[in-house]
């Protein structure tokens, strides 16, 4: 078990730089950078997950001020094409929705 329990760890990442540079398909940039997006998918997953069973998942305030954080910056051709997110769909006032409303697919 003990042996399960330091590859679990090792794999976390627990000790990794974040920001050490390294070569990435978009370039050289940090460490951090380069996971942003995966976790941001993370969330967005979840959403839909929950939506296909009739749920609102309500994203915390924090992940959609990330979300934002990293999805803002880039150009929209760069985030609205057939490998990232479909066109953008209108979300409801007040709603958790509202603030990854970029990031929707349906």
């Amino acid at each position: 078990m003990v042996g399960l329990s330091y590859r679990a760890r090792s794999a976390s990442g627990v000790g990794v730089d974040l920001a050490k540079v390294v070569d990435s398909p978009m370039g050289r940039r940090p460490v951090g950078e380069g996971l942003s997006f995966p976790a941001l998918d993370l969330f967005v997953h979840a959403r839909d997950l929950a939506r296909s069973v009739g749920k609102d998942l309500e994203v915390p305030a924090t992940v959609i001020d990330f979300a934002r954080a990293v999805i803002d910056p880039l150009p929209e051709d760069a985030v609205r094409n057939d490998r990232v997110f479909a066109r953008p769909t209108p979300a409801p006032a007040g709603t958790t929705v509202e603030g990854v409303h970029r990031l929707d697919r349906s």
